[in-house]
């Protein structure tokens, strides 16, 4: 008898064991990251408007800045993401400045993991607003006359995107203080992306639906 209950003891005791040993396994790791990377995007048609008029045009590679929160479990990845683009142009005395900012979900499938690396795929949500102010470089504001300041020439637009699309992540150095990512994404664009101005009415304005990018961003953990 004493034997059974040492055998039953024994076997629940390993079976618990094992259960916590199965849980500390499955833990999900969370850590903060930044990033640097490169957004390449779709000529915008706004340039096409710019570009008729001898206007500078946004640039279609943008570099890109973001923080965040990444979580890796056993099977599971994801991200908490937020980035920032911009893109400064000048010509003939005019100045083009353009800032993207995106808030970014990230959810993956850990393909396959290896001791300090980790590839794993899956897809992206993002949500960017975007402005862009076009300006000459000569204006001059008179603080005693400026009831006759008319002739600002400041042209300031937004627009809001929303995107969708693929992504795939190659973690590298996973054991050492600072790991390593590099993460490249396909976004598609989804909403119309209508130009308009916070200022004034804006007519003929332009549409940039289906105006997809890739984002390609390097990040340390």
């Amino acid at each position: 008898m004493k034997k059974i209950i040492f055998f039953t003891t024994l076997i629940f005791s390993y079976n618990c064991l094992a259960q916590k040993q199965e849980v500390q396994e499955e833990k999900v790791k969370a850590r903060m990251y930044i990033g640097l990377g490169v957004q390449i995007q779709s000529d915008l048609n706004i340039n096409s408007k710019l570009g008729s008029v001898g206007l500078p045009k946004i640039n279609q590679a943008l570099p890109e800045f973001s923080i965040g929160a990444n979580m890796v479990g056993k099977k599971y990845s994801g991200d908490i993401e937020l980035g920032t683009a911009i893109s400064n142009t000048e010509s003939n005395s005019v100045k083009n400045e353009y800032l993207s900012v995106t808030g970014r979900l990230r959810f993956h499938y850990n393909l396959k993991a290896k001791k300090d690396m980790l590839f794993t795929v899956g897809g992206n949500i993002a949500y960017a607003g975007n402005s862009l102010n076009i300006f000459s470089t000569n204006n001059i504001i008179d603080m005693n006359n400026l009831a006759n300041n008319t002739n600002v020439n400041h042209l300031n637009l937004r627009n809001n995107m929303f995107y969708i699309g693929p992504s795939v992540s190659i973690y590298a150095l996973r054991k050492a203080s600072f790991p390593l990512r590099l993460n490249i994404a396909y976004e598609i664009a989804l909403t119309r992306g209508r130009w308009r101005s916070d200022y004034t009415a804006v007519s003929n304005t332009v549409l940039e639906f289906a105006k997809n990018r890739i984002v390609i961003s390097f990040n340390i953990l």
